[in-house]
C-alpha cells in the first residue's frame, strides 16, 4: 500500500540510482576473494604461530602453537589435513574450502616450506601497499570497526565508523577482537579472509591490508564480518562521500496483557556497565508472570550469544554460554543466577544445546572451525580435567544454530559458510551426513518435534542471504538428511526450491530482509496448530510460517517486531484464550537487537489475525530518512507498513523492556529495506540502537520435548 508522503525528488532519485548492490550478508560456499598466502598468513596464521612462523601460543585453546616457517618434521599432506581438519588438541582450528580454496591451501603449503627461509628462517610479511597507511581496528565492542577519526579531514561526518580515503591512502585493518573476524562484501568480490586475535602474540599479527585499486571497490562500499554480519563498516574511496545517515526505531507497545509461565534468559549481547568498557555481555531474566527483569547478570563473557538450560551429572541446574567474540563459554548457576566459570570451547563458539532425556548432554557449535564440541557442564564449571569431552566432533566448516531431535541421538547444525546442513549421532560422536541448503547463509537449524520417528523426520534451516527456509527429510535409522521442495506449495516456493519468505510479486508486498533464528514452536499445544517463527533482522518483522501436522509449509505471515530480530523461543501462556487451565498454548518470544526490549507473539491469535497491512504500530525515524519521508523534518513517525507492507496485526501482543546501563550506543548498518512510497528496496545507511544487543533468547525450564 502507498502511504501520502511528501518525497523529495533528491531522494528518490538518488536511492533509485544506487549504482552498488548490497551483499547477501554472509560468504558463498567458495572463496569470495583469493587471496595469496602471504595475506593468508599475516591474517590468520600469524596470531597462533607468530609474525615470522616460528611458534608462539594458540589463542584458540591455550597451548602451544608449533613452528611452521618450513614445515619441519611434517609432510604436505599432513600439514594440508591439519588446515582442514585441526587439531585434536583444539589449538588449531580447521579452515573449510570455503574460507580456504584447494588452490589456496595448496599455494599456503608450497611457500611455508620454500618461501620462509628453511629450517632456521622465519616467513615474510606480505608487501605494504605505496601511500599513506590509514589504521582501522576490529573490536568485539560496538561500534566493532573504527579508524579512531584519522580520517576526519575527508569524513563530513567525523564518524569513526565510515572510513573517507584521499587519494594514495590505503588501510590496515587489524583485529583486536579475541575471535575470527573479517571485512567482506561479496556482492563486489571483497572478502579478507578470516584475521586472527592480533592482541594474542602483539605486533606484526592479525592485520591485513586493503589498498584502493584491489583492496577496495570503489565508491562508498559497505563491509561487514562475515560470521557476525550486524558488525559493518563502510569505506569511501578517494572522490566519494558517504551519505547521511538515518535512526530508525519501532516504537514500543505495551507489555502483553496475559502472564506467561517460567523465566525468559535473554543474551544481551552488546550490554556494558559502564561506557569505558571493552567487554560487552550480560544475561537478563524476564519474570513471565510479571513482565519484569528478576535478574540483572552482569559481565557474562564476551558477547555472550546463545544459551541453553540443563542439569549436569552432579544435578546442578545449570545455564551454559556461548560467547561469539571470544573463545570461550560461560556457565551460570540457573538457581542463584550467579556466573561460575569462563573457558575456552573453542574460536567463536556460538549456539549451545542440551540433548532431551534424562541423560543431559551439552553441546557447542565451533563457528570458527569444523567441529563440534561436547561439554560436561559440571565438570566444566569446575574446572576439572575433561570438562571438554573427547576429541572435536569434525564435521562441514562454521557450524552456527543446533537442534535435538526428540531421541536425544540425532542434532542438526546450520554450517553458514559452507551453505549446508548436518545431521549428527551423540553415540557414535560424528558426523553422519549433510546435505545442501540450497539457499545462502544458514545461521540456524530446528526440528518439527514430536513427529515421526524419534521426533526427528522433518527439519529446517534459514537462510539469510537469500530470504528463505529450506525443508528437510531426515532417516534418522539410516543417518541422512535430504532437502526437499516437494512439500512446499508452488506459490511459496522460490526457484531453488525452498519456502520463500521474501515476495514482491504479491500485494502488498511481503519483505522480509536476513531471516535469522527459525524454530518451531512444541508439540503439546492443545489450543492452537504447530508454526516455525522466523525472525528477521532487518526488515521491522517476524515471518509465522503455519504447518501441517507433518510439518509442511502452508501459509506465511508476517507481524511487527523491531529492527534487528534475532533470537526466537517459546514460553507457555500462563491461561490460554479459553480459560481452561489444563489447556496449553504457547507466546513466541524475540530478541531485537537494535532495540531494548524483546517481542511477544501470541500463537493463538495467528490463525485470527488480521488482513496484510493492518498492522498500526509506529516507526520513529531521524535524520536523513525523516527528512525525506516527512517533508524535511528532522524526525518523525511513519507507519511500520512503510517497511513492511504486509505486516499484520494481532499476534505481537507486546513488548518488554529491558534494563538498561548505558546509554547513547549505535552501531552502523547499511542494509536493504523497502520504502512503500516508492515501491521498491534500497540501500539505507542506519544508525542503530546497541545498548543491549540482545540477539540469544531461552525460557527456563525448557518447552518439550525436553522434560
Amino acid at each position: 500500500m502507498f502511504h501520502n508522503y511528501s518525497i523529495k525528488s533528491g531522494w528518490e532519485a538518488a536511492l533509485l540510482t544506487v549504482a552498488i548492490l548490497l551483499a547477501s550478508p554472509l560468504a558463498q560456499a567458495s572463496a569470495i576473494q583469493s587471496q595469496p598466502p602471504e595475506k593468508i598468513f599475516a591474517a590468520a596464521c600469524s596470531t597462533c604461530h607468530g609474525s615470522g612462523g616460528r611458534g608462539g601460543d594458540s589463542w584458540v585453546n591455550d597451548v602451544n602453537a608449533p613452528r611452521i616457517a618450513g614445515l619441519r618434521m611434517i609432510s604436505d599432506t599432513a600439514a594440508k589435513n591439519m588446515i582442514r581438519n585441526g587439531s585434536d588438541n583444539r589449538g588449531m582450528p580447521g579452515f573449510g574450502p570455503a574460507e580456504i580454496t584447494d588452490t589456496e591451501l595448496n599455494s599456503l603449503v608450497s611457500w611455508l616450506r620454500n618461501n620462509c627461509g628453511g629450517m632456521m628462517g622465519s616467513c615474510p610479511a606480505p608487501a605494504r601497499p605505496s601511500g599513506t597507511e590509514v589504521k582501522v581496528d576490529i573490536l568485539d565492542a560496538d561500534p566493532w570497526y573504527t579508524d579512531k577519526g584519522v580520517d576526519n579531514a575527508n569524513d563530513p561526518y567525523d564518524d569513526t565508523r565510515r572510513v573517507v580515503l584521499g587519494a594514495n591512502q590505503y588501510l590496515t585493518v587489524t583485529n583486536t577482537g579475541k575471535t575470527w573476524h573479517t571485512m567482506t562484501n561479496s556482492a563486489v568480490g571483497k572478502d579478507s579472509g578470516f584475521i586472527g586475535y592480533a592482541g594474542n602474540l602483539g605486533s606484526g599479527t592479525g592485520y591485513y591490508y586493503a589498498d584502493q585499486s584491489t583492496g577496495l571497490a570503489p565508491g562508498c562500499v559497505r563491509y561487514l564480518c562475515k560470521l557476525h554480519p550486524y558488525m559493518q563498516f563502510e569505506a569511501c574511496t578517494a572522490g566519494n562521500t558517504p551519505a547521511e545517515i538515518t535512526k530508525a526505531s519501532k516504537v514500543a507497545i505495551a507489555k502483553p496483557a496475559v502472564a506467561g509461565s517460567g523465566e525468559v534468559w535473554v543474551n544481551a549481547q552488546s550490554q556494558e556497565e559502564s561506557a569505558s568498557d571493552t567487554v560487552d555481555g550480560a544475561m537478563q531474566v524476564i519474570d513471565s508472570a510479571n513482565w519484569n527483569i528478576k535478574n540483572y547478570i552482569a559481565n557474562v563473557g564476551n558477547n555472550p550469544h546463545n544459551a541453553w538450560p540443563g542439569k549436569g551429572s552432579n544435578g546442578t541446574s545449570y545455564v551454559l554460554t556461548a560467547n561469539w567474540h571470544d573463545n570461550t563459554s560461560t556457565v551460570i548457576n540457573a538457581s542463584t543466577k550467579a556466573v561460575v566459570r569462563t573457558a575456552a570451547t573453542g574460536a567463536a563458539s556460538a549456539h549451545v544445546q542440551v540433548s532431551p532425556g534424562a541423560a543431559e548432554r551439552w553441546f557447542v557449535t565451533i563457528m570458527g572451525g569444523v567441529a563440534m564440541q561436547e561439554v560436561d557442564v559440571a565438570k566444566f564449571a569446575a574446572g576439572q580435567s575433561g570438562a571438554l569431552v573427547g576429541n572435536p566432533i569434525r564435521g562441514q566448516f562454521s557450524p552456527h544454530g543446533i537442534w535435538f531431535c526428540d531421541d536425544g541421538e540425532h542434532y542438526l547444525t546450520a554450517n553458514t559458510l559452507a551453505n549446508s546442513v548436518s545431521l549428527y549421532s551423540v553415540s557414535q560422536a560424528k558426523q553422519q551426513s549433510f546435505a545442501s541448503t540450497g539457499g545462502v547463509s544458514p545461521l540456524a537449524a530446528s526440528v518439527f518435534n514430536g513427529y515421526g520417528t524419534g521426533g526427528c523426520v522433518r527439519a529446517y534451516t534459514n537462510n539469510a542471504g537469500t530470504a528463505s527456509v529450506s525443508v528437510y527429510d531426515i532417516n534418522p535409522t539410516g543417518g541422512t538428511i535430504t532437502r526437499n521442495s516437494s512439500v512446499i506449495p508452488a506459490a511459496l516456493r522460490d526457484a531453488s526450491g525452498n519456502l520463500k519468505l521474501r515476495d514482491t510479486s504479491i500485494y502488498p508486498v511481503r519483505w522480509v530482509h536476513m531471516p535469522i533464528q527459525t524454530p518451531v514452536s512444541p508439540p503439546d499445544a492443545t489450543t492452537h496448530g504447530r508454526f516455525m517463527v522466523t525472525a528477521n533482522k532487518a526488515s521491522f518483522n517476524v515471518a509465522v510460517t503455519a504447518l501441517s501436522s507433518a510439518g509442511n509449509p502452508t501459509a506465511v505471515y508476517t507481524f511487527p517486531a523491531g529492527l534487528g530480530a534475532h533470537g526466537v523461543t517459546y514460553g507457555r501462556k500462563a491461561l490460554c484464550d479459553n480459560g481452561v487451565p489444563s489447556s496449553i498454548c504457547y507466546y513466541a518470544y524475540v530478541t531485537n537487537t537494535f532495540e531494548d526490549y524483546i517481542s511477544v507473539y501470541d500463537l493463538e491469535k495467528v490463525a485470527s489475525a488480521g488482513a496484510p497491512g493492518s498492522a498500526g504500530e509506529q516507526v520513529s525515524l531521524q535524520g536523513y530518512g525523516a527528512k525525506a519521508l516527512c517533508s524535511g523534518q528532522s524526525s518523525c513517525n511513519v507507519p511500520i507498513t512503510t517497511f513492511c507492507p504486509d505486516c499484520r496485526s494481532g499476534a505481537h501482543v507486546g513488548d518488554v523492556p529491558l534494563k538498561t546501563t548505558t546509554t547513547g550506543k549505535y552501531t552502523y548498518l547499511k542494509e536493504e529495506v523497502w520504502l512503500d512510497p516508492l515501491a521498491t528496496e534500497l540501500p539505507l545507511d542506519l544508525d542503530l540502537k546497541i545498548n543491549t544487543g540482545a540477539q540469544g533468547i531461552m525460557v527456563a525450564p525448557a518447552p518439550k520435548p525436553w522434560p
